[in-house]
């Protein structure tokens, strides 16, 4: 029975409260959105409460995107630099690159994997939902000579991962 009450008290809670998908904070997409704030294209933005969802920072960038004429030819890039990412309907293989997925896999990969589209290491998009993996990972060697030969490595793997249902 403990199991039980155990398993409800972890599904059925994950399935009443609703989904957001919040960008990270580290990302460059706040600076640009400061940005526009400053110059006066769009309200909202607050320093004490940082972190945006993904449907915020799409609905702002829509808005300065009805403002185009105002932009700067560097505005306007980046525009379409965070249009690619947080838009859904920007995105299109044109402008971004998936190793695997739901698209047609492995196709253009030398040419794509050194450009700047934006990369995804396996993506499915539908109109039902949609999920976003990335690899992340780096290796560090090092050594010391004197007085003995001691070697190390170090092997950082990890994954990121984002979508949506529904």
């Amino acid at each position: 029975m403990k199991k039980l009450l155990s398993l409800m008290l972890i599904v059925f809670p994950a399935i009443i409260f609703s989904q957001q998908e919040n960008v990270p904070l580290d990302n460059d997409v706040y600076s640009f959105l400061k940005e526009m704030n400053v110059k006066g294209i769009i309200r909202g933005i607050h320093d004490d409460s940082p972190n945006m969802s993904r449907f915020e920072v799409d609905s702002f960038l829509k808005i300065i995107e009805s403002h185009y004429t105002e932009l700067s030819n560097t505005e306007i890039d980046l525009l379409n630099k965070y249009k690619i990412e947080f838009c859904p309907e920007s995105a299109n293989k044109e402008n971004t690159f998936q190793l695997f997925g739901n698209d047609d896999s492995f196709k253009g990969v030398t040419s794509d994997l050194l450009s700047d589209k934006i990369k995804y290491t396996y993506a499915y998009k539908n109109k039902d939902g949609n999920f976003f993996l990335n690899t992340i990972g780096r290796i560090v060697g090092g050594s010391v000579f004197k007085p003995s030969m001691n070697n190390s490595q170090l092997y950082d793997i990890g994954v990121t991962m984002r979508g949506t249902v529904f």
